[in-house]
């Protein structure tokens, strides 16, 4: 799948973040932001914004790298064209965001929590989402490879058709509803039965 790139013409550095925001550039600044904010066609490199709480917020064509956003509350945010690139989520609240074509890349991004949340062109690619939870979570057009998804918490989100053979999904824990259609390796099925309490008897040999 092709994500549709951040539109960034130009970014001028700035340290000032006001309510409306467009062409800045943010570099090696430890910001704490506790307000709705607008931001467009922005670049974040190398910042801290660990436990901002941007609600409410949105963020269009903006890029996100080598930043720590630990803790940060996104909830009920908006993301379109979108990069995080290389950057610290841990903790993350995503909770009833809206995020089309964004990319999560190299991310560690353990409990991140989207549950609520619409996934539209989505590709999380080479991220640690360990213990993440997803949770009623709406998902179209979706890619998550070579990725960490090891204790992480899936319930209530139809998975059809979504690709986890790459991932590493050891002690998810996921119900039957949201499995459906989900694909995965050989090795994968097997602990995903046993998941759900089906003895898997190997032939003899």
């Amino acid at each position: 799948m092709k994500l549709i790139e951040p539109k960034i013409k130009y970014t001028e550095l700035t340290k000032i973040v006001e309510d409306i925001n467009y062409n800045s550039l943010y570099e090696k600044q430890e910001l704490y932001l506790d307000k709705q904010i607008e931001f467009n066609e922005c670049k974040f490199i190398d910042c801290k914004l660990n436990n901002s709480i941007l609600t409410k917020s949105s963020f269009i064509d903006c890029v996100f790298i080598n930043c720590d956003l630990s803790n940060i509350d996104f909830s009920f945010s908006t993301f379109m064209r979108v990069e995080f690139r290389e950057c610290k989520l841990v903790g993350a609240n995503f909770i009833a965001t809206s995020l089309q074509n964004v990319l999560f890349e190299n991310c560690f991004a353990s409990y991140i929590n989207l549950s609520s949340s619409k996934l539209k062109k989505v590709i999380i690619q080479e991220c640690d989402f360990s213990n993440a939870s997803l949770v009623e979570t709406k998902i179209d057009n979706v890619e998550i490879c070579e990725t960490v998804l090891v204790l992480a918490l899936i319930m209530h989100t139809n998975l059809e058709g979504l690709d986890l053979s790459t991932c590493d999904i050891s002690g998810i824990k996921v119900n039957s509803e949201s499995l459906k259609g989900v694909i995965v390796n050989e090795n994968q099925a097997i602990a995903l039965i046993r998941l759900l309490g089906v003895d898997v008897k190997r032939g003899e040999k």
